[in-house]
């Protein structure tokens, strides 16, 4: 398999293969290999050959894998052995053998003699997916897909066996969402944007500006303690469905804390000695509910059930010692360790679900707790504890439940907000946490507080760029391997490495913009070797550049670097590259803002093709260029240029006005391109680009360890890009 030319077919793969998974239409047993040449012989080393297959990562140290090199002419034949994936559903693990036959000079690959248990892999009815194989730094790279179509999801070694621990869930034991609850209770979805829904208290009335603003921004609404009561629920869900009569409301109702008169049903006041626990307290002031109380249980159901008659719903909240799911009548939990220990308790879910009817909608925080699934209709979780852990557990919990048509929420308040640019950087990591996992039903909370008696910025949150931009459909489930993930959608493309080197996450999430209307659309995606892969057409020259940018906001000082690892050779007018680009806000009102900013977006009034920009650019022959406009609709002029042998390490710093360009043939040490003035506004575009040099006909451009920093960088001695290779931790 030849690296050049290779991406249109290996993103083709791609994209059937996660369908193929998202689908439940086979087991997916997925392989990405480091092999260094001198793997296989007597002078190598055990770290010459890695495997990660998403849950494990082991190299020649281990007994189940092998690997001898057989010298044949230019290529090296590489006879690799591998024990360690069940691909039949047996319940063991099977030999998968195979060759990889490697020209490392001519950068040339192939996968030969693909069996399992010595037989081939069609006899078994198994399929081979070559996904990506190429020669970089001198290593070989690998990441193929074995698939079995004739076994599902559901197998009990496969749904949650990707997990980094190698944990593994049985069967799914709850039913998917009935096709007549989705049309009567569901809201409506849409990928056209990040999906958002809002939790939210107050006890007076909304403006007739927030209600709009509300209403149509947000599918479903969660209408939080604290609303004025029965009155107050009525007036606020009428009033949201006169603007939006497709808005779903829910009610939130605590299981275990009691806030007191709710306006609702106050019959409780008559029974506290019965209903509330003397001996509990939340937060040393909350009383909490007896939940022993069969009466206190029918009481709480049916606050509920009225409710129902003005919403839509119920969000049920509250706290539950784990030892009540040890006897529930379905079984204890398979694995205690992936069991959230929070959420009512079945005794209170199941006469809340046995009251409910088809056009009625019941959820639970933190339900992805397996054994609650079957008495609800969506989840929503408020965060996690433990670390990364945690976190690829709940990312594994909530694919299961969107899978089969749950609705989940993911809500992470933002502490000690100072103002709109605080909530809007500290955003990606948890959206990256959401895009990683979502299906049609997820929504993404991302607010400093549901009390609507606050300044509307901290609840109202349009004014985050990350949610105007327009997203498009998911092109399948998330690529993982180990602690990393990647996942593409049409105008959006995620890297969240859960665990790197560096100890703290890094989460990108970057958005495709094909800048100028080019004839033949781009595209970028992410790898979790760290990479990024970039094709687009046209050209950066002239008064107006055609290209394609997979790009962020960027505010004030910062620094951009990169790797540019490779580039098509076509067309000497080829170019691949980091920029900082000037962006054209639209004039709004706060009640427009949404809409105006997406409709720019789409429109390409965002990011014009004249706009003053300034870039450390490749050119084929492997130059260094630093280019730059100073005016709008402005001639596209060269700073300077270094030679092939100062890359192709690049970065590109602002401080203030000042911009400064550097390459580097080793990460190490730098050789300043240029400087230039240019005057730009604190708030701009960052990111990365590609063009072919021709409108007719793609480019590809390879990017390694881009990282953008919104800070004063050091001038002087910009610092090595760090370099996060999944494989050779």
């Amino acid at each position: 398999m030849k690296n050049q030319g290779l991406f249109g077919v290996c993103i083709s793969m791609l994209i059937i293969g996660l369908a193929q998974a998202a689908d439940d239409s086979g087991r997916n047993s997925h392989f990405w290999i480091t092999l260094r040449p001198q793997a296989g012989t007597t002078s190598g080393n055990d770290t010459d050959l890695v495997l990660a297959n998403g849950y494990r990562r082991v190299d020649l140290g281990s007994s189940d894998l092998s690997c001898e090199r057989v010298d044949n002419g230019s290529n090296r034949v590489y006879q690799i052995s591998w024990t360690g994936n069940s691909f039949l559903g047996d319940g063991g693990a099977e030999t998968l053998q195979f060759n990889a036959v490697v020209d490392f000079n001519g950068a040339v690959s192939t996968l030969e003699n693909v069996t399992v248990d010595g037989v081939d892999l069609s006899a078994h009815g198994l399929v081979l997916q070559e996904l990506d194989s190429r020669v970089a730094d001198g290593n070989l790279r690998l990441n193929f897909v074995v698939r079995n179509p004739a076994l599902t999801v559901e197998d009990p070694d496969h749904a949650f066996a990707d997990l980094p621990d190698g944990h593994t869930y049985g069967p799914t034991p709850y039913q998917p969402t009935t096709q007549a609850k989705l049309e009567r209770a569901f809201p409506k979805f849409s990928w056209d944007r990040v999906p958002r829904t809002m939790l939210i208290r107050k006890p007076t009335p909304f403006t007739a500006e927030q209600y709009k603003r509300v209403a149509n921004r947000y599918d479903i609404v969660v209408l939080e303690k604290a609303n004025g009561g029965m009155p107050g629920y009525w007036e606020k869900a009428t009033s949201l469905k006169k603007v939006n009569p497709d808005i779903k409301v829910l009610y939130y109702w605590n299981s275990r804390i009691y806030f007191g008169h709710n306006g609702v049903d106050d019959s409780i006041e008559d029974k506290r000695d019965e209903y509330i626990d003397p001996d509990f307290v939340i937060r040393g002031r909350l009383p909490t509910f007896q939940r022993e109380n069969p009466e206190l249980v029918a009481w709480w159901a049916g606050v509920c059930h009225k409710m129902m008659g003005l919403v839509e719903g119920v969000a049920a909240d509250g706290v539950t010692p784990f030892q009540d799911f040890e006897n529930w009548e379905h079984g204890s939990p398979i694995d205690g360790y992936f069991i959230d220990k929070k959420g009512v308790p079945i005794s209170m879910l199941k006469p809340l679900y046995d009251g409910s009817t088809d056009d009625k909608f019941g959820m639970n925080n933190n339900g992805d707790n397996r054994d609650r699934i079957p008495y609800l209709d969506g989840t929503y979780r408020e965060g996690w504890a433990g670390g990364a852990t945690a976190i690829a557990n709940a990312i594994a919990l909530a694919q299961e439940s969107g899978r089969n048509q749950k609705l989940t929420m993911l809500r992470n308040p933002v502490h000690n907000a100072t103002d709109k640019r605080n909530v809007e950087d500290r955003v990606d990591e948890n959206l990256a946490i959401y895009l990683t996992y979502a299906e049609k039903y997820a929504y993404f909370y991302w607010a400093p507080t549901v009390d609507a008696s606050q300044p509307d910025w901290m609840w109202i949150t349009d004014y985050v760029d990350q949610f105007n931009r327009p997203l498009g459909k998911p092109f399948g489930d998330a690529i993982k391997d180990n602690w990393i993930y990647c996942r593409g959608f049409e105008h959006c493309d995620v890297f969240f490495n859960l665990k790197p080197d560096s100890g703290s996450t890094v989460s990108r999430v970057y958005w495709k913009n094909d800048i100028g209307s080019p004839a033949l659309d781009g595209s970028g995606f992410s790898k979790t070797d760290d990479t990024y892969t970039l094709q687009g057409s046209g050209h950066l020259s002239g008064v107006s550049d055609k290209f394609f940018y997979l790009s962020d906001l960027h505010y004030g000082d910062g620094k951009l670097a990169a790797k540019l690892e490779a580039l098509d050779d076509s067309h000497a007018g080829a170019r691949s590259g980091i920029m900082f680009r000037e962006r054209n806000e639209p004039m709004t009102t706060e009640l427009d803002f949404a809409e105006d900013y997406t409709a720019a977006y789409r429109d390409g009034t965002v990011l014009l093709p004249d706009a003053r920009t300034v870039a450390v650019l490749r050119d084929p022959s492997g130059q260094m260029h630093m280019v730059y406009r100073s005016t709008t609709a402005g001639e596209l002029r060269s700073a300077g240029t270094l030679p092939p042998a100062q890359g192709p390490y690049a970065t590109l710093t602002r401080i203030g006005d000042t911009f400064t360009g550097y390459a580097s043939a080793d990460g190490e040490t730098w050789t300043k391109i240029a400087q230039v003035d240019l005057s730009l506004a604190e708030k701009v575009e960052a990111g990365m680009v590609v063009c072919s040099g021709d409108d007719n006909s793609l480019a590809e451009a390879t990017f390694r360890a881009f990282s953008r920093e919104e800070s004063t960088p050091d001038a002087a001695f910009p610092k090595r890009p760090p370099v996060r290779r999944a494989l050779e931790r």
